[in-house]
């Protein structure tokens, strides 16, 4: 009763989560230059605080977060998901992330924001800076896979959402703490990431519903 009560709900939190994801988008947008010595600030704090345990906890987060392991994550998934004939389930969770993640490469090239250079990093990157592609994988990849750990049964139901939220957390983190991004690339890249995750939920909780009617 809980988890139909909670899919009832989806559809229209979720679409309101879009929105208002979108909105916050659009402000990041038009207020990151403006925070850019608060940007400075957030990664000269972190970068004087940088030990070796620290460094080596963020490469390992970061790693998590590149796009090969994130797709090969999904693609395990989805695989599984297809062979317990959840094919809703799978094709949701692709799409979420896969579109994330090339609508997230899509903006990099609109806005060309370069990386921080403050401080050489231990674990460079190249390309664009804003928004993050990590932030946006994350959000995408583990925020569908807490949606599914809420559906589960009670005692793994929030193990498998805390570890969702210490996972997407972990990564976004990281790519301040390796200085390879600025705090509004993170924030940005999490927008993105929940629009697409919010958009995937709606669609979800509807096909759902009206399966359940038609049947």
């Amino acid at each position: 009763m809980p988890g139909r009560r909670w899919q009832f709900a989806a559809a229209p939190w979720a679409a309101l989560s879009l929105v208002v994801g979108g909105l916050l988008f659009a402000v990041l947008i038009g207020t990151r230059r403006d925070l850019s010595d608060r940007n400075v600030e957030i990664l000269n704090w972190l970068s004087d605080r940088r030990s070796v345990a620290v460094t080596n906890v963020a490469i390992g987060f970061t790693r998590l977060g590149n796009s090969p392991v994130v797709a090969m994550i999904v693609c395990g998934i989805a695989t599984a998901l297809a062979t317990r004939r959840r094919f809703l389930d799978a094709a949701v969770l692709a799409v979420i992330v896969f579109g994330a993640m090339i609508s997230n490469a899509l903006l990099k090239l609109v806005f060309t924001d370069i990386r921080p250079d403050l401080a050489p990093s231990p674990h460079p990157a190249d390309g664009y800076s804003f928004p993050s592609g990590h932030s946006a994988a994350a959000v995408a990849l583990y925020g569908t896979l807490a949606a599914q750990c809420l559906r589960g049964t009670k005692p793994w139901r929030w193990l498998g959402l805390v570890v969702c939220i210490i996972a997407a957390s972990g990564i976004m983190a990281s790519r301040l703490v390796l200085g390879v991004h600025w705090p509004t690339d993170v924030s940005a890249g999490a927008l993105v990431g929940g629009v697409w995750l919010a958009g995937g939920l709606a669609v979800r909780a509807v096909a759902r519903q009206r399966s359940k009617t038609s049947g």
